[in-house]
C-alpha cells in the first residue's frame, strides 16, 4: 500500500523560504516510495504565487489565513486539510535530510510517532541512546521540559493526534508542540526513536524558543490546559511552571553571557590579543578544556591556526559521546590527565562552582573563561 505524508508548513514572512523547501521535499520524494503532499499555511498578508515553483513529484497547496492565527492555529488549519496517513510539521526555516521521509516512515512501524536525532546548535540533539530514550517518559517532560527540539524531527500518524490539541488552540506561540507531546504521552501513544540524524534546527535569531517572555506566556497558557485535561494537578503544575520559568530565565542569562564573552574575544582579536597567545605567555603549554561547547571549539580552532598551546584533553560529562572524534582525547571529570598545566572552564555559567569542584580533583591551575578573557587578556590591552 502506498504511504502518503502530509508536510505542513506555516509561513510568516516566509515567501523567500519556499523554493528551498520545495526543492528539499522534492529530493525526499525521489528516495521515498510514497506520495508527498505539501501544505503551506500563510499566516500574514504577503502575496504568494506558487504556480512556477511546484516540482512535478509533489502535490502542493497554499492555504491563506484570513487573520493572523499563530503557529498552532496555522498547523491545525493545515492538519484539517491534510490527506496523508502521516504528518510532518516543519517550520519555514527547517532543514531535513534528503532521506528523511524514507527513514522516518520505515522507522515508525506500528508506533504513533517517531522521533529522529538531529543537529541543534552545532551538535547532536541527543548524542547517545540513553538521552534519546528519555523522551519515552512523560515524567522527564514534566520535570526537565520539552526534550524534543522541534516538531521537525517528529513524524506523526495523523489519526493519533489528540482531539484536545486540535480543538483547544494556543494563542501564544512557543509551546504548542510541548502541549502536543504531553497529550500524546498522557494518552499512552506509542513512540519510537530513530537514531539517524535527519534534521537541522536552524537559528535565525527569530526562534520563538529564544524569546523568554513569549515562551513563559505560552507555558502559562498550556498549564491551564494540562490541568483541564488531568495531565497535571494544581500543585504539580505550579512546581512545573516555576521550574520551566527558572530554566528559561537561566537560558536567557546564558545567551547574554555567551554574547559578552564572544564580543570581548572578537574585540581583542582585532587588537591582536588572542586567548591562546595569552596562555602561552602564561607559560602554559598543555591545557585541558572543561566543556565541549562553542567556546571550547573556538579555542581549539585558534590552537590549530596559531599552534601556540596544546589542547591535551576535553573534560565533559558526556565524554562517551565524543570519544571517537579524531585525535582529541575526551575524558569525564575525575579521570587522570598527563602533561596538563591548566584547565580552562569554557562554561559561561557556574564557572566558579565548577572551579571549586575541579580544584578538589586536579592539582593544576584552573581558570574560568570569564577570568581568562576579561582579566588575563584584558590586562594586555591596558595602556600602561
Amino acid at each position: 500500500m502506498c504511504k502518503k505524508v502530509s508536510v505542513i508548513i506555516p509561513l510568516y514572512h516566509g515567501k523567500i523560504y519556499i523554493p528551498n523547501l520545495l526543492a528539499m521535499l522534492s529530493r525526499n520524494r525521489e528516495s521515498f516510495d510514497g506520495d508527498v503532499e505539501v501544505i503551506f499555511v500563510n499566516d500574514d498578508g504577503e502575496q504568494i504565487n506558487l504556480s512556477n515553483d511546484i516540482p512535478d513529484n509533489l502535490s502542493v497547496q497554499l492555504l491563506q489565513n484570513p487573520t493572523n492565527m499563530g503557529i498552532h492555529g496555522s498547523r491545525i488549519k493545515g492538519l484539517l486539510a491534510a490527506k496523508g496517513e502521516y504528518v510532518l510539521f516543519l517550520d519555514q526555516d527547517d532543514i531535513i535530510s534528503d532521506r528523511y521521509l524514507a527513514s522516518q516512515v520505515a522507522a515508525i512501524q506500528d508506533a504513533d510517532m517517531v522521533v529522529s536525532d538531529g543537529i541543534c546548535m552545532g551538535r547532536p540533539i541527543y548524542g547517545d541512546v540513553y538521552s534519546h530514550e528519555q523522551l519515552l517518559n512523560i515524567d522527564i517532560f514534566k520535570k526537565i521540559g520539552n526534550i524534543i527540539v522541534s516538531p521537525g524531527h517528529v513524524l506523526i500518524k495523523k489519526n493519533s493526534i489528540p482531539t484536545e490539541w486540535i480543538n483547544d488552540v494556543c494563542s501564544y506561540n512557543g509551546a504548542d508542540d510541548y502541549y502536543l507531546w504531553l497529550l500524546m504521552l498522557s494518552k499512552g501513544r506509542k513512540i519510537r526513536i530513530n537514531r539517524q540524524k535527519l534534521y537541522l534546527h536552524t537559528h535565525t535569531g527569530n526562534n520563538t524558543s529564544l524569546n523568554c517572555e513569549e515562551m513563559i506566556k505560552s507555558l502559562g497558557e498550556i498549564r491551564e490546559k494540562l490541568i483541564r485535561y488531568d495531565i497535571m494537578d494544581e500543585d504539580e503544575s505550579v512546581e512545573w511552571i516555576e521550574l520551566a520559568t527558572a530554566y528559561l530565565k537561566a537560558k536567557e542569562v546564558k545567551y547574554i553571557s555567551l554574547y559578552r564573552v564572544f564580543n570581548a574575544m572578537l574585540w581583542q582579536s582585532y587588537n591582536n590579543c588572542f586567548v591562546n597567545s595569552v596562555l602561552k605567555e602564561m607559560d602554559l603549554s598543555g591545557i585541558a578544556i572543561y566543556g565541549f561547547g562553542v567556546i571550547a571549539r573556538h579555542i581549539l580552532f585558534q590552537q590549530q591556526i596559531e599552534d601556540s598551546v596544546s589542547v591535551k584533553y576535553i573534560i565533559d560529562h558526556k565524554a562517551y559521546c565524543f570519544r571517537n572524534m579524531g585525535k582529541l582525547s575526551f575524558i569525564e571529570p575525575g579521570e587522570e590527565m598527563e602533561g596538563v598545566d591548566a584547565i580552562i572552564i569554557s562554561i559561561v555559567q557556574d564557572g566558579n562552582s565548577i572551579k571549586k569542584k575541579l580544584e578538589s580533583i586536579y592539582n593544576c591551575i584552573i581558570i574560568t573563561i570569564e577570568d581568562l578573557v576579561y582579566n588575563c587578556c584584558g590586562r594586555k590591552l591596558i595602556d600602561y
